[in-house]
């Protein structure tokens, strides 16, 4: 039968043809695309000949005899045929001259490129470079822009051997364009190496490349530690010299962080008198800086952070923005891990691997002891809460001790280091900023923070705290200490005036006209700084501008903002930006795609070429008071001018801003990755789509990050993300939401609160509306509130109305609940009889609805009970079926349970040991117990053959002293489940 052979090459052109009498498939790394195939077949036993004709005019023929080749020899053959006739149509002398040539240049085009003083054409250069080049991605409407692959440039570089052949290498294509990176690199070339000690971030990179490519021919170049250490500490601070560029005023508020810290020199008497009645005490209240959104406490915060930074004394520093979605404020191994991170970068040569992988560990446990685990089914149980509560502070102390003890070690690297005890002496500035992003989440879940700096401060006395928010943090001082207040309020005449005059406001009398007109308003005055730049008219006061100076009544920020940025765009020089910049507000992103396939049409510019929304693109980008640039390069707008603009650009265009919506959705509704999943949830939202429809995009990873947005969403789509990510919304927009969106709210944050130890919050929750839904979980909730507060009867009178409710819609997984909180209210009156049979009901009513996981907690409730029922054994046997039934993940998932009914159990249930010693690998138990035993021998034989099993068989059968060897086992299992002392349950 005819065979088909396949070429495929590395640009992933697949060629094939049918042939006789063999398959074979060969892959090569050749660049060129196979434009004919030709053969010829003589007859079986007669030599067969193929030619391969290249899209280039390269020709390849070769012989064989088809009927003496197997299939396997004759892919090998043709592979090496064609590796060896390619190899030998390389001009290598031509390939030479263009590795020297492109060597030297980080990016290249193939057309007019010159090798040996010569203009090569394009397709010799494809085929003397066919194993070299790497495409580099393209911008649609470009051209291709290459590079040389790390080998092929080392060997180019090599062959050049010094800096002075590279420069005359260099020489020969500086027609080619050139970036940072080429800048950098020719300045190396030049032995200009002052970017290694730029601050720029981008020229770093490059120098860091450059460096790494040229040290061997050049020893004079800085070192590549050198470079990475001021790359790594420019990365953390590039975001905060951004945001505070041309920063003024706030005098008075800086006075007040330096003396907080202490290192800098004091800028006054005040100052200094502060900070020496501040000397004698290492330890300090926080410090808590708040004010409206848009005063500029972020900007203050990275004023306050690079002065010390670029201080002469260096100290320690993080700088955690709740803003940032990898932060979660109650998973501290997640602070942990941006705390190393940015300590990594100020101390490289330390080592916080340990310390990260003990956070990541400690908080898997953390979560399995919690109710609301993802990982296990359970319900509420007052023991529960009580240990999980005790893991998560004994965590935050271990971590806090763990991080002041590396951190220490970091400090005092050196002998003199050490000897001067700059850990004793140096502070420890940690700033909590956006801290309103916690708040909105629910404060209650900052408590391990709490827990975490309170031991920290222990453990490093030094530690300087400052937060920064829009409210207060009144519970705060409950745990680590009341905090100093900063109100940040408007800027007064003299911060505002130098804060202008700092943006190219000419003279002082303009400045102090815009002041009064506009008042003290961080954003107000960077609007009306703008609008004066762009229009010289107004350098004496914005002509038209309604505010209080026209009106007896002063119109809010809000309109005052909407009117100056109407008047930014009435300045922008070109009509179609002016088009594209307000109506695309609607949009969070943008980039040329989004400007061509979502703005371009409803913002009245029609449809465009892909070049031209580039161009548009680039000239957004430089309207600096607008957007900024994203890491991946797209712009996003100014988050305070946007907030501002959404609702009136809403109310006056709805019609066009539905269009842009609709648009965008469709734009991201097919595009992979997670940016592009999130834009897709918030513009469904915006449109208020069908909730179901949003339900199945899998939004909840989406809605959590969509939370710091979802004051522009309507109330509708706000409900619903406030559902999804478990938050409390305000009460306005709880208002108007149905029964069942209403219990699930008030579910959702109550469990969240009683697991970290508030039960005053889900009460004011649960008095807003007495109505319930059939089986409503609130019962439950609002029974464990009374029981914790000691309200017994009450609760007891919640437990019947829900289980009278639970049953009479057979809501099986509610009773379960229900029934073990009256066990547990039964045990707290000293009822134990009544309680073990309260807990044996929600037992049996897990087990029906297949919850085995959650039947073996509450067996494990009721072991540790029965110890106070006399003559009443553990429940053993029901202890089998459910073990048995245990998947096993789900049984590791309660270690903490497990270490009590190791202890009350273990012995007498042979199924727990069995499943214990398999999930934890601890069947070489055997060889930890005592060789004296007449059963060791045998035991320890059955364990390595895995017949454990037959061994504990017929250890049941033997006499009651060989019996202790299932308690010792039992022992030994409890303690392996101990390794961070973790509350015993039992």
């Amino acid at each position: 039968m005819p065979q088909t052979i396949l070429l495929t090459f590395a640009d992933g052109l697949q060629s094939g043809y049918r042939y006789e009498p063999f398959v074979m498939e060969c892959r090569d790394t050749c660049l060129r695309p196979v434009r004919e195939v030709q053969y010829a077949d003589h007859g079986a036993g007669v030599a067969q000949t193929m030619h391969l004709t290249f899209a280039d005019g390269l020709q390849l023929g070769f012989l064989y005899e088809g009927a003496q080749l197997s299939l396997q020899e004759a892919s090998q053959w043709l592979q090496k045929l064609l590796q060896e006739e390619l190899h030998d149509t390389v001009d290598t002398i031509l390939r030479g001259e263009l590795l020297t040539a492109c060597a030297v240049l980080l990016r290249f085009s193939l057309e007019g490129l010159v090798a040996g003083g010569r203009t090569v054409e394009e397709g010799d250069v494809q085929a003397a470079l066919r194993n070299d080049l790497a495409w580099l991605p393209r911008i649609a409407g470009d051209r291709q822009w290459y590079t040389l692959k790390p080998e092929s440039r080392m060997e180019g570089l090599n062959r050049l051997s010094s800096l002075e052949s590279m420069r005359a290498a260099r020489s020969w294509n500086m027609a080619q364009t050139t970036d940072t990176k080429q800048e950098v690199f020719d300045e190396f070339l030049e032995e200009d190496f002052s970017a290694s000690e730029s601050d720029d971030v981008q020229c770093l990179e490059a120098a860091l490349q450059a460096a790494t490519w040229l040290r061997p021919y050049a020893p004079r170049i800085p070192r590549q530690v050198a470079i990475e250490k001021r790359l790594a500490i420019r990365r953390l601070l590039y975001p905060m010299e951004r945001l505070t560029r041309g920063f003024m005023g706030r005098q008075k508020e800086l006075e007040m962080l330096r003396g907080f810290v202490g290192v800098l020199e004091p800028q006054s008497r005040i100052e200094s008198l502060s900070r020496f009645l501040m000397r004698s005490a290492t330890r300090q209240k926080p410090m808590m800086l708040s004010g409206i959104g848009g005063v500029g406490k972020s900007t203050l915060m990275a004023e306050f952070i690079r002065q010390h930074v670029r201080g002469e004394v260096p100290f320690p520093w993080i700088y955690l923005d709740f803003d940032n979605p990898r932060l979660n404020v109650s998973v501290l191994s997640t602070l942990i891990d941006e705390a190393t991170e940015q300590l990594s970068a100020q101390y490289p040569s330390s080592d916080w691997s340990g310390l990260r992988l003990e956070a990541h560990n400690r908080s898997v446990l953390e979560n399995a002891a919690s109710y609301t685990s993802a990982e296990v089914n359970r319900s509420f149980s007052l023991t529960d809460s009580e240990s999980s509560e005790y893991i998560r502070l004994d965590n935050a102390q271990q971590l806090a001790q763990l991080l002041a003890d590396e951190l220490m070690r970091a400090m005092e690297s050196t002998g003199i280091e050490k000897m001067m005890g700059v850990a004793q002496t140096l502070p420890f500035l940690i700033v909590l900023d956006t801290f309103e992003e916690v708040q909105k989440r629910g404060v209650e879940m900052a408590q391990t923070l709490w827990g975490f700096l309170r031991s920290l401060q222990d453990a490093f006395p030094r530690v300087r705290i400052v937060l920064a928010g829009r409210a207060p943090v009144p519970e705060l001082s409950q745990y680590v200490a009341q905090p100093e207040a900063i109100v940040l309020k408007e800027f007064d005449e003299e911060s505002a005036i130098a804060f202008l005059r700092d943006r190219e406001i000419p003279n002082l009398d303009a400045a102090r006209a815009l002041y009064k007109q506009v008042g003290g308003n961080p954003l107000n005055l960077k609007l009306a700084a703008h609008v004066a730049k762009v229009d010289p008219a107004s350098q004496g006061g914005i002509q038209g501008l309604k505010t209080s100076s026209y009106y007896i009544f002063a119109a809010s920020e809000h309109v005052i903002q909407g009117q100056l940025y109407q008047r930014i765009l009435e300045r922008i020089p070109f009509q179609d930006l002016q088009k594209l910049a307000h109506p695309g507000l609607v949009v969070r992103r943008i980039t040329p795609d989004i400007i061509r396939e979502v703005l371009a049409v409803p913002c009245g510019l029609g449809p465009i070429e892909y070049r031209r929304a580039q161009e548009l693109f680039e000239e957004l980008e430089k309207q600096v008071d607008l957007v900024t640039i994203e890491p991946d390069g797209a712009l996003r707008h100014q988050q305070d001018v946007r907030r501002v603009m959404l609702k009136m650009l809403d109310a006056e265009r709805p019609a066009q801003v539905h269009d842009i919506h609709e648009r965008a959705f469709e734009f991201y509704k097919n595009l992979p990755g997670s940016t592009a999943a999130i834009e897709k949830v918030y513009h469904a939202l915006q449109l208020g789509m069908d909730e179901q429809q949003i339900r199945d995009m899998e939004i909840s990873e989406a809605a959590e990050s969509l939370l710091s947005s979802v004051d522009e969403l309507p109330p509708a789509s706000q409900l619903l993300v406030y559902e999804l990510t478990k938050r409390e919304p305000p009460a306005e927009i709880r208002a108007s939401a149905n029964l069942v969106q209403w219990e699930t709210f008030v579910e959702a944050r109550a469990r969240q609160a009683i697991q970290f130890g508030d039960y005053k919050a889900p009460l004011q929750l649960l008095n807003e509306r007495q109505d319930r839904t059939p089986g409503s979980a609130l019962y439950a909730i609002l029974a464990i509130c009374l029981l914790r507060s000691g309200n017994f009867d009450k609760a007891d009178e919640q437990l019947a109305a829900g289980i009278e409710s639970a049953q009479a819609v057979n809501r099986i997984d509610r009773l379960v609940e229900l029934h073990r909180l009256r066990g547990e209210l039964l045990e707290r009156k000293n009822d134990y009889a009544m309680a073990d049979v309260e807990l044996k009901q929600a037992q049996q009513l897990a087990m029906r609805i297949g919850i085995a996981v959650l039947a073996l907690q509450i067996c494990a409730e009721r072991s540790r009970l029965r110890l106070r029922i006399p003559l009443l054994p553990p429940p053993v046997e029901e202890l089998e079926d459910i073990v048995k039934a245990c998947g096993d993940s789900d049984f590791a998932a309660v270690r903490l349970q497990l270490q009590g009914l190791f202890r009350l159990c273990g012995g007498q249930c042979v199924p727990l040991l069995l499943k214990g010693l398999r999930v934890f690998k601890l069947e070489s138990v055997f060889n930890i117990l005592p060789p004296d035993a007449a059963w060791f021998i045998e035991a320890n034989d059955m364990a390595k053959q895995n017949r454990a099993n037959e061994f504990f068989t017929a250890l049941l059968q033997r006499s009651p002293e060989d019996l202790q060897a299932c308690s010792t086992i039992s022992e030994i299992l409890e303690q392996s489940l101990d390794p961070n002392k973790a509350a015993r349950l039992a």
